[in-house]
């Protein structure tokens, strides 16, 4: 039985009190439940990130999820490939998230605050997120978070010349002199980023071949609405987004995840594996496909569901 920590006044996190992942699940009804009876979709509500304060508590959500503590605990079977490289590419979270320090105090807080802003700015991402309204305040929390990178059809049509100025000449040049002028000491592993963010690349330029899609970058739920509902509804409208632009969306998983895309539609179309220290690290590269995809399909190869529907009628006659 763990001791109990004195009793005061837990610090806040994005409107949401925070406390140690252990005793978040305690208070949730422990990691083995299946189904939360209370669950939250039908309060959610999901709306775009367009200013610095809005991308502090979603900022707070992805640092809390990334690497997630739950995930890479002693009880879990088959720790996640994805969940140990962030761990392994973020090493001050996991030990802070386990002292019960707020996230806006972590090292990295602000430039992952800042890297998100700039995204925003540079119009590459849309971010979105998921909030719900306090019984005792009334104020609107953030609950989870998503982070789509947006096809290229998409940003010719939501940008000026301005901002393509900005983000494919001004921007760069800046962030280049930046890391040689100065060091961001935020406790962030640069030798595991140069592994696995080409990793990320490459497999996703194998599997679209140059078929333009949205990327699903970051996708968390807070803790404490973990398995309620929340991550369903966030979803459906990073799916319906990608539907109404008839584009593909693509995402690396991890294990505690994977069940949960593919209730939702996914499909595993290939696999990432990258080495750093002698470890190795694996996880699935999924890809979902809107609505009016299968349907072309049908229009451009009717052939196809006459020659399935003789083979089916040949199989039963001869049985």
């Amino acid at each position: 039985m763990l001791p109990e920590r004195p009793r005061t006044p837990p610090p806040s996190i994005g409107g949401l009190y925070f406390c140690p992942p252990e005793r978040q699940m305690r208070a949730l009804g422990g990691p083995g439940r299946t189904k939360s009876k209370d669950t939250l979709g039908s309060s959610v509500k999901i709306t775009t990130c367009k200013t610095i304060e809005e991308l502090e508590g979603t900022t707070e959500v992805e640092l809390l999820n990334f690497p997630s503590l739950g995930a890479l605990d002693s009880k879990s079977n088959h720790p996640s490939g994805l969940q140990r490289l962030t761990a392994a590419l973020h090493p001050l979270r996991l030990p802070l998230q386990k002292e019960g320090v707020p996230p806006r105090l972590w090292p990295d807080f602000r430039t992952t605050l800042a890297q998100r802003e700039r995204s925003l700015i540079d119009r590459t991402t849309i971010i979105l997120k998921a909030t719900m309204k306090e019984e005792e305040s009334g104020l609107e929390k953030v609950v989870a978070m998503a982070k789509l990178t947006v096809p290229p059809f998409y940003k010719a049509n939501q940008r000026s010349w301005m901002d393509r100025m900005k983000s494919e000449l001004l921007h760069p040049i800046v962030d280049s002199l930046s890391s040689r002028v100065c060091e961001h000491y935020d406790g962030t592993n640069r030798s595991v980023e140069e592994i696995y963010l080409p990793e990320i690349r490459k497999k996703r330029d194998e599997v679209m071949r140059g078929r333009e899609c949205f990327e699903l970058e970051l996708f968390a739920v807070h803790p404490s609405c973990h398995r309620r509902g929340v991550g369903k509804v966030l979803l459906q409208h990073c799916l319906s987004l990608a539907d109404s632009w008839d584009a593909p969306l693509i995402l690396e998983s991890t294990s505690k995840g994977y069940p949960f895309y593919i209730a939702n539609g996914f499909k595993v179309v290939s696999r990432s594996r990258v080495e750093y220290e002698g470890n190795v690290y694996e996880w699935p590269v999924m890809l979902w496909e809107p609505s009016n995809s299968a349907t072309l399909l049908h229009v451009l190869f009717p052939a196809v569901d006459n020659l399935v529907a003789l083979l089916e009628a040949r199989f039963t006659l001869s049985i």
